[in-house]
């Protein structure tokens, strides 16, 4: 299955003195079945208590799910925080300690030649939308 690109940017939005550094990107995708919109920065506030705030949003007409992966906002210890809202209300999840085995499995698959983590022709087709999106990007802030 594949997607297509509707739209990408890249931007230099708050780094004027590095004229190449694409400090934001987006992208949105659409296929037959779902849209998605990834969207990447270097946007950290200083009061964050790490350096980074890695997420992940699926939304469902019932609900969604969101991963957080270094902090939550409202201060609960540890990483790998999960939120879901259902009809049911809202869930916390705390994951620490849950293996990750995804990796393990690309190096895997490199090595025996195996497509185990997931299969070449899913892998080639990511990357071609990948280098679509970066080739037809809007330019925006300090790029245009």
């Amino acid at each position: 299955e594949t997607a297509e690109v509707v739209a990408s940017t890249v931007g230099n939005f708050a780094h004027p003195d590095d004229p190449g550094m694409n400090d934001f990107g987006e992208v949105l995708l659409r296929s037959e079945n779902a849209q998605g919109y990834v969207r990447v920065d270097w946007f950290t506030p200083q009061g964050l208590p790490t350096w980074g705030d890695g997420r992940l949003f699926i939304l469902g007409t019932k609900g969604y799910i969101e991963l957080r992966k270094y902090v939550d906002v409202e201060g609960r210890p540890g990483t790998n925080h999960l939120f879901w809202v259902n009809d049911e209300g809202t869930h916390h999840e705390q994951l620490d300690g849950v293996p990750l085995t995804y990796y393990d499995h690309v190096v895997a698959d490199v090595r025996g030649r195996t497509q185990t983590a997931a299969p070449q022709e899913h892998t080639f087709e990511v990357m071609r939308l990948a280098l679509t999106a970066q080739a037809e990007a809007t330019r925006r802030g300090h790029l245009a």
